[in-house]
Order: structure tokens, then sequence, then C-alpha cells
């Protein structure tokens, strides 16, 4: 039977009261949804060549790496914090699902900026084509330095 007729054959024999539908629609049971997905929040911040480039090249590279992006957040322009003897970022946000947990997920991001020409041993806090942190996973919090 077609999931259409199943539908109209519940409509067809449910009395129109509320009282008869929590039969079939109890919110006394807790519903979980399993999905091996992780909701996430990052992000991105570029203040060395093209920026808006950047962006685009880095968010390419996330979508190649099991990074679904689902909102994209405003560009806006911010001065440099602590050393401020530098160019402008741009900045920016998503939203979006991985599937990676966060250790693999933070190692996928290195990656990307270390192939887009961030140095490791460069100035903290100092000009980096592009900067891409972890902001939220899922419903985890951690307090952990990386």
């Amino acid at each position: 039977m077609s999931i259409f007729k199943q539908v109209s054959s519940f409509a067809r024999n449910a009395k129109n009261s509320c009282k008869d539908s929590r039969r079939y629609f109890s919110h006394e049971t807790p519903v979980e949804v399993y999905s091996e997905e992780h909701e996430i929040v990052l992000a991105l911040g570029s203040n060395l060549g093209d920026r808006i480039h950047n962006f685009d090249c880095a968010l390419e590279r996330m979508k190649k790496s099991g990074i679904k992006i689902t909102r994209h957040g405003c560009l806006y322009e911010t001065a440099p914090g602590y050393v401020t003897e530098q160019p402008r970022f741009l900045n920016s946000a998503i939203r979006g699902t991985t599937k990676h947990n966060p250790r693999k997920l933070l190692g996928v991001l290195k990656e990307i900026e270390k192939d887009m020409g961030r140095s490791s041993g460069g100035i903290r806090y100092g000009s980096r084509p592009i900067d891409l942190d972890i902001l939220f996973y899922g419903k985890q919090e951690s307090t952990q330095r990386v």
C-alpha cells in the first residue's frame, strides 16, 4: 500500500478530535532521530590576497572534505585585533553538517588552511590567507585548547 493510501485511510477513519488523535501522535513518548551527521557552525576569516576568492576556495574544499554547507552568513570586515599592523579581515560564518568527529573536523580545517598557504609557524594573530574555526559542534562543549 502506498504512503498516500495509508494517509488517506487514516484520515477517513480518524475522528475529528484532539483526544482521538493522541492515540496516534502521543507527546508523552520522546522521539529521537539518529543521524551520523552533526550540526556545525564554522567561522571564516581572511586578510591576505583576494579574500573573497579565499573564502570561495575554502568553501569548495570543505564540501569536498565531507562538510555539507546549509547556510552562509553575511560578509563583514573588521580591524585586526592584537597585532594591529596588518590588513583588515573579511569574516563570515557557515552552518552545516558533517560525519567527522570533532578532532577529524579540526584536522580537515587545518589541512585546508595549510593547503591555502597558512603557515603553522607564523605570528599568532598575524596575517593569513584563511582562518577556519569551529564555533559549534552539535551539542558538545569543549574547554580544551587546541
